[in-house]
């Protein structure tokens, strides 16, 4: 009887083990595509607002990478076209 409970036992927390695994293995999966779900929203933004400076007379010219680093972002580089009668 003590065997059997003992094995039963562990068959148990072997079940629980894997189920422990499975759910650590969706966590990880729900955070990555969490990560891009963020990520391609930062980007639409980007290009909304660039299309709003492109509306309004503004062009890139440039797009500078980031450098690495975690708060660096890429930089665009902007020019807008000289109005008639301006100097500068």
């Amino acid at each position: 009887m003590e065997n059997v409970d003992k094995n039963q036992m562990q068959q148990q927390l072997s079940e629980m083990k894997l189920q422990s695994k499975d759910l650590q293995k969706e966590l990880e999966r729900s955070i990555e595509l969490f990560k891009q779900m963020e990520f391609e929203q930062k980007l639409q933004e980007n290009i909304d607002k660039l299309n709003e400076l492109g509306a309004s007379g503004w062009e890139v010219v440039s797009v500078l990478p980031a450098s690495g680093t975690k708060d660096e972002h890429a930089r665009a580089i902007l020019k807008r076209q000289k109005a008639p009668g301006r100097l500068v």
